[in-house]
This record gives C-alpha cells, structure tokens and sequence, in this order.
C-alpha cells in the first residue's frame, strides 16, 4: 500500500497558514482557514493565533496511508494533543510509543517528536494547542517545569462534554456567517479548560496526569507479558520491578491498551494458542502447558469463550 510521510520541520517565521499550505497542499480562505482538496487528501485547517498560544484544528481525511511528524516550532515551548488516535512518540531512534487520547490530551516539551498516522480514506479530527509558560501565571509553572519530556493526561469531565458538544455539526445549530467565529470561541474555550487542569491538578485526590517515566513502565511490561505468555503476569513483582502501584498500573494500561494487565495477558495468549493450534504440529496437552493452562480442559474452556469452539474442533475443520 503506498504511503505518504509530511514532514514539519522547524518553521522559521512564516506565515503559519502559508507554512500549512505549502505542507499539506491547499487553499487559504481567509486569515484562519486552510480548505485542502486534491488528489492526496481533503479536509480543512483552521488557526487560532494569539500572542503566547497557537490553536490549531485539522479535520482531514488522506486517500493514502499519511504519516505527519512534527518537530520543534521555535515560536513555542510546548504542545497538547487532544483526541487523537495513533501517536506516535519517538523515544529515540530505535524506539518508539504508540499513543491513543480519545479523551484527553499528551503534553510535549518542544524539544520532543511526535508522528500522527492518518490512515487512507478514514477521516481524522485533531487538535493541538502550541504555548509558552508564559500563557500560565508564575505560581502555576513549575507545573510545566516538571516534565522531563511529555506526560499523558486522561481528561475530566468538563473535557469530556467540550468534545461531546464540539462533534456536533455545527452547520446543524450555527449559522454559516458565525461557524467560524464559533469554532475560534470553541478552541479558546478548551485552552481555557486545559489551563483549568493544570491549576487544580495539585488539589484533585485522583490523579490523572502520567508521567512519561511512568508511560513507558507500562509499555516496558507489557513487553516483559508478551515474551512470556506461559506465565500469569505477577502484578506484585512487576509493581516492585517497575516502581509504579498496582494500582495505577491497571488505570494506565487500560486508558493505554483498552484492558487492564490480566484480560491483556488472557487474550493475548488464547490467541497465540490458537495460532499454534492451526500452524504446529503439537498435540493439544502439549499447546495447554505451553501456555501455561492447568489442563487441557481449562484450555478448551478458555478456546470456548473466546471463538465459541473447542480446540480439537477447530484442529478436526482443518483437515476437511
């Protein structure tokens, strides 16, 4: 399948509209908004800029699979993402971390890289929020200075209803003369609620702003579960290997993996169990030991559940 990579390097004082347009193809409209249609993609850009912060909104759907990686803009000192799937972090040249923030947001020094994967034909809305420490009062930006690199938050509430009430579309509820004005009011209203999460961070009971140190634990354990199927995840150990409570390590890798550590381990060996019930040449006792199954009836119970047929049922369709 053929591919396209954009690339924003940095940016070195053009206009940030021009600057779009120039990357992603299109035309300007006016002093906000970029529309995109041709041969690659479709979708419009629009931009909020004030002196200390940059809103931007994307609404695009490519006709290949797009990789945009963003790196520094000079102007700003760091960035949000909001409500995106497939982030992609660039850990180093060799790793990477793959995020998803359906409802909240990664916030990232402008010194740290990131890639949005775009896939062909699926439309994509993502928005991203560019400021300085500046745009916070002084007793709010130590907040900031304690990121080592970025952090994962998961949103609140007030998020929550910003974006169930920003997918509605506007040309329903607003009058095309105001739509635009609309969209800009909306954008400064979700800095305004991200500031708000910053402020009161340190009074909320229940965290919910994750370290990079901590994101990358959870990462580096489901690693450790996936080379090591035959073994139920030990939660004390990994806890006590890792520095993170068990906890918070079942709140992170299900907001990360959509599962919490043991319904993980469970899917991913019923599935590589299955794969060697259709690719080996191992009897079934052998396969349920393997991965660590008491018996081969708790196997087939598990095989059950999971595809609705035995194990030797399965095995028995393969040689028809």
């Amino acid at each position: 399948m053929m591919e396209r990579i954009i690339e924003f390097e940095n940016r070195r004082g053009e206009n940030y509209l021009e600057y779009l347009s120039n990357k992603l193809g299109g035309q300007i409209v006016n002093e906000n908004e970029l529309i995109i249609d041709h041969d690659k993609a479709i979708g419009k850009v629009l931009v909020v800029e004030k002196s200390n912060f940059r809103l931007v909104i994307t609404q695009y759907q490519p006709y290949e699979d797009t990789y945009v990686k963003f790196s520094t803009d000079e102007k700003y000192e760091y960035n949000a993402v909001f409500f995106s799937q497939n982030i992609i972090y660039q850990k180093s040249e060799k790793e990477s971390l793959q995020f998803s923030t359906p409802r909240g947001f990664i916030l990232m020094k402008k010194s740290e890289k990131f890639t949005v994967l775009n896939k062909a034909n699926e439309f994509k809305k993502i928005i991203v929020i560019y400021f300085n420490k500046d745009s916070f009062p002084e007793q709010h930006q130590h907040k900031l200075e304690s990121i080592d690199n970025f952090a994962y938050h998961v949103g609140d509430r007030h998020i929550g209803i910003w974006k169930k009430n920003f997918e509605v579309k506007i040309v329903d509820v607003i009058h095309e003369d105001l739509q635009r004005q609309y969209l800009k009011l909306k954008l400064e209203e979700l800095f305004l609620l991200f500031q708000n999460i910053l402020f009161t961070l340190e009074n909320n009971d229940k965290k919910t702003l994750y370290s990079d140190y901590e994101i990358e634990s959870i990462y580096a354990i489901k690693k450790v579960i996936d080379a090591n199927l035959s073994l139920k995840p030990n939660l004390k150990k990994l806890t006590i290997d890792y520095g993170i409570s068990a906890v918070k390590l079942n709140k992170i890798y299900k907001f990360l993996f959509g599962q919490t550590v043991y319904n993980y381990y469970k899917e991913q060996r019923i599935h590589k169990a299955k794969d060697e019930v259709v690719q080996s040449q191992k009897n079934l006792t052998e396969i349920a030991y393997d991965y660590g199954f008491t018996d081969i009836n708790h196997f087939s119970k598990s095989f059950i559940e999971a595809f609705g047929i035995t194990p030797s049922e399965l095995k028995k369709s393969l040689k028809k």
